[in-house]
């Protein structure tokens, strides 16, 4: 290859199979699954006890597809194709898998386990069955907050676990919240129009400063 002022060298690499560009997602695996949150969220959550991925294997393909910085549930296909990160999840759960879940989660799949990560049509019928039916009517211009569905009191209970093992592992006396609502856009034809005149939902986040 020709050279140009600085002397560089390339090198071709036939293969990149179990390459990534996400590794330093391993970090956080190692700490979802060290404090137990994928057993929690089946605990807790309990929507997916007999058959398919459980719902910590669902619960941790979300908070992966968030780190990587997908922006909807499509993007879990890319992470899918990723295979050295796959290579990560997977070691993962045998390395931080409950006493005798390898052996159950053999019958929960009719074909067998072919994927790493759910797909993302069955995340998608998740989350709806996560949220469930929603009782309170929307009305335009008037703001909404649903009573909570079972699944996301279980979700809820998952969260107040993963703040608790933040504050056992790095205690702190202090706690300033900055709570803030955020819009996000959306094309889902159910969702009303913000004040910035886009279809939108407009969830409250809650960051704690001290603990970022």
């Amino acid at each position: 290859m020709p050279q140009g002022v600085l002397p560089f060298q390339y090198q071709a690499e036939p293969t990149g199979k179990g390459l990534t560009a996400l590794a330093g997602i391993g970090v956080y695996l190692d700490f979802l699954y060290g404090i137990g949150l994928p057993q929690v969220a089946d605990d807790a959550i309990g929507l997916r006890k007999h058959q398919g991925y459980r719902d910590g294997q669902m619960v941790v393909a979300l908070l992966l597809l968030n780190l990587a910085g997908g922006e909807a549930v499509q993007s879990l296909e890319t992470l899918e194709a990723d295979e050295g990160l796959m290579a990560l999840v997977r070691h993962a759960e045998r390395r931080w898998a409950a006493p005798g879940t390898v052996a159950t989660d053999r019958g929960r799949f009719r074909r067998g386990r072919q994927r790493t990560l759910p797909s993302a049509s069955a995340v998608f019928r998740y989350l709806e069955h996560l949220a469930g039916v929603e009782s309170t009517p929307r009305v335009a211009g008037q703001a909404v907050i649903p009573p909570p569905s079972p699944g996301l009191l279980g979700l809820r209970a998952v969260n107040t676990h993963l703040v608790g093992e933040v504050q056992r592992l790095r205690p702190c006396r202090t706690a300033t919240l900055d709570m803030d609502a955020k819009l996000v856009e959306t094309g889902k034809a159910e969702a009303l129009y913000s004040y910035k005149g886009t279809r939108a939902y407009q969830p409250l986040q809650t960051y704690w400063s001290e603990q970022d």
